[in-house]
């Protein structure tokens, strides 16, 4: 019986980290229409942060934290001779983290707010509405602020 001797030779080698380049997190685009008086906000499945207020132009519409505005990264103005929103408010936020802000409005009937998935953060401040507000919220670990 032949006996052998093998003699494992290990390669040390130098092991470097390399960091990866900045990511942001995605946002979304929210649509935004009118319809027989009707102001109608779609987002979408990314996440959105939006701000509706009355200011002395009209109706504004802006999206942050890099939300864009049907397609648009600039505040988008509605309903400046009326100052205010004639008939309803429609906003369904898709699925995703979102934030929304309805500040100082006024509105003519209902205002309706339908979140999706997410956990998602509403506030309403200075907001009248002629009728209703219905604010659906879904899973996820939501806040409404009024």
């Amino acid at each position: 019986m032949r006996s052998s001797n093998r003699s494992l030779k290990l390669k040390s080698s130098l092991l470097r980290l390399e960091s990866l380049e900045q990511r942001d997190m995605l946002a979304g685009d929210v649509a935004v229409s009118i319809s027989s008086g009707d102001l109608r906000v779609h987002g979408d499945s990314d996440d959105n942060a939006l701000v509706i207020e009355s200011t002395e132009d009209g109706i504004q519409v802006t999206g942050e934290d890099g939300t864009l505005v049907n397609g648009s990264s600039e505040p988008l103005i509605l309903f400046a001779e009326e100052g205010s929103i004639p008939d309803d408010l429609h906003v369904a936020l898709g699925s995703g983290g979102d934030r929304l802000e309805l500040l100082g409005l006024q509105v003519g009937d209902d205002i309706n707010v339908n979140t999706s998935r997410g956990d998602d953060s509403i506030l309403l401040s200075n907001v009248t509405a002629g009728d209703r507000i219905k604010v659906y919220s879904s899973s996820g670990d939501d806040q409404v602020v009024v």
